[in-house]
C-alpha cells in the first residue's frame, strides 16, 4: 500500500490510540462519552500546566518549550508568547485573579513574575533547586513556591521579590504542589514523603498531616468553601478528606479507585458535586461525588495528562498533555450526553482531522481505519494519490 506524504504522523499517532484500545479486554472497557473536545497546538514539547481565565474568555499554559502561551478560547489562537531569555522549562504557572498578571515557575530555579498587559516581567525569585510549583494567593498579595531540594516552601508579597516567609522542615521530602485556603490564611501542600500538610500562615505551624497515601502525593485540590480536600498520587488512589468536620480522623478519608496510572492533577467542580482528574494512563475522569463514583471517561490525549481545569461557567473542561497538546471539552450537556456501557465492541467518539482539523464522527470502521482523517481528507488524498 502506498502512503500518501504528511499522513504518517496520523498514522503513527491512530496506530497508538488503536493498540491502546485492542490491549483492553471487550468487558473491561471504560465508560466513554461522545464529548467533543476542541485541540489547541502551539507547544511544541509537553505542556505542563492549563488554567482558564478572565470569565474563561482566555487560557494560559506552560510547556517544556520554555514558554508560557495565552490563548483564545473562542479561536483557540495564541495571542501572547512569554519567553525569558534564562528560562528553562516551564512547569506551572498561575494567574492573579485580577487577570493582569501571573507567575510562572520551572528548571531555571526561578519564579517569575510577570505584567500580562505590557508584556513584561516584573520581578524573579530564586530557589536552591527546580521550582515544582507556584500559587497567586486568592486576594492576589501574596505568592508561594516550592523546590526539589531545599524541601523549602517560600511565601513572597508579589510586591516584592524577597521571600519574607521560609517554610522549612515542612515535609521530609520535596513539595509537589501548593494550594491556598480561600481566606488565605492557610497552604496545603503535597508531597514526595507521601503526606499531605495544611500550614497555618498565622502561627506558622504545620496544624494537620495526613498520612493516607502509600506513595508520592502529587496533586490536591480544596472545595471553594474549604470544607474537602481531595488529594491524588502515584498509588492511583484519590483521598477525599472532611478537613472541615475532620470525620478523616476516625473514619479515614474517601478513598477512589480508577485511574490505572499515577494521578497527576485534580479539581472540584464549582459545587464540589463533581471531580475532574488527570493521570499518566492518558485519561481524564470525571467523578459524581453525590454518590462517589466513576461517571465518565475522557480518553483523546495520546500521552500523560499534566493539567485539567473546569471552566467558570461549568461548561468546559481544560486539559493539557505531554502530548504538545490543550483541549477544550464541550460538557454544557453531559448529563444528556448516553456513556456507552463495558462490553461494547465500537466506540463512537467525536475525533479531529489531522489536517483540517475539523471534528466528525467517524464510521463503523474506525477500529480498523489507519489514517485519522475525516471523510472529504481521506477523498482527497486518494484523488491526489492518483492525480501523481
Amino acid at each position: 500500500m502506498e502512503l500518501v506524504v504528511g499522513d504518517l504522523e496520523a498514522i503513527r499517532r491512530t496506530r497508538i490510540l488503536n493498540e491502546q484500545y485492542s490491549s483492553v479486554a471487550p468487558q473491561d472497557k471504560p465508560l466513554n462519552t461522545q464529548i467533543n473536545s476542541r485541540i489547541i497546538k502551539g507547544h511544541r514539547l509537553s505542556v505542563n500546566y492549563c488554567q482558564f481565565l478572565n470569565e474563561d474568555r482566555f487560557i494560559l499554559s506552560c510547556s517544556d518549550d520554555k514558554t508560557t502561551k495565552l490563548w483564545s478560547t473562542t479561536t483557540s489562537k495564541c495571542i501572547e508568547t512569554f519567553q525569558h531569555e534564562k528560562s528553562k522549562a516551564i512547569r506551572k504557572a498561575h494567574v492573579n485573579p485580577n487577570n493582569c498578571e501571573f507567575v510562572n515557575c520551572g528548571d531555571d530555579k526561578r519564579i517569575l513574575y510577570w505584567d500580562m498587559e505590557h508584556k513584561q516581567m516584573i520581578w524573579s525569585g530564586e530557589h536552591k533547586g527546580i521550582v515544582m510549583d507556584c500559587r497567586v494567593s486568592h486576594n492576589g498579595k501574596l505568592l508561594a513556591s516550592c523546590s526539589d531540594l531545599d524541601n523549602q516552601i517560600k511565601i513572597w508579597d508579589r510586591r516584592a521579590p524577597k521571600a519574607f516567609n521560609n517554610l522549612q522542615d515542612f515535609h521530609k521530602k520535596t513539595s509537589t504542589c501548593l494550594r491556598f485556603t480561600q481566606e488565605d490564611d492557610k497552604i496545603v501542600s503535597t508531597s514526595f514523603d507521601g503526606t499531605t500538610s495544611i500550614f497555618d500562615l498565622r502561627t506558622n505551624r504545620a496544624i494537620i498531616t495526613l498520612t493516607g497515601h502509600k506513595n508520592i502525593v502529587s496533586c490536591c485540590a480544596l472545595t471553594l468553601n474549604d470544607h474537602f480536600l481531595v488529594t491524588g498520587g502515584w498509588d492511583k488512589i484519590l483521598n477525599i478528606w472532611d478537613i472541615a468536620i475532620g470525620k478523616y480522623r476516625t473514619a479515614g478519608p474517601i478513598s477512589l479507585q480508577g485511574h490505572e496510572g499515577s494521578i497527576s492533577c485534580c479539581v472540584f467542580g464549582l459545587e464540589g458535586k463533581w471531580l475532574v482528574t488527570g493521570g499518566y494512563d492518558n485519561l481524564i475522569i470525571l467523578w459524581d461525588l453525590t454518590e462517589y463514583r466513576e461517571q465518565y471517561r475522557l480518553t483523546e490525549h495520546i500521552n500523560w495528562i499534566h493539567g485539567v481545569d473546569i471552566a467558570k461557567s461549568q461548561r468546559s473542561i481544560l486539559s493539557c498533555s505531554r502530548d504538545r497538546t490543550i483541549r477544550v471539552w464541550d460538557i454544557d450537556n453531559i448529563s444528556s450526553i448516553s456513556a456507552l456501557l463495558p462490553g461494547n465492541d465500537f466506540i463512537p467518539r467525536v475525533l479531529q482531522c489531522e489536517r483540517c482539523n475539523k471534528t466528525f464522527i467517524p464510521l463503523n470502521d474506525y477500529q480498523n481505519t489507519m489514517l485519522l482523517l475525516c471523510t472529504y481528507c481521506k477523498l482527497d488524498s486518494c484523488l491526489n494519490k492518483y492525480s501523481l
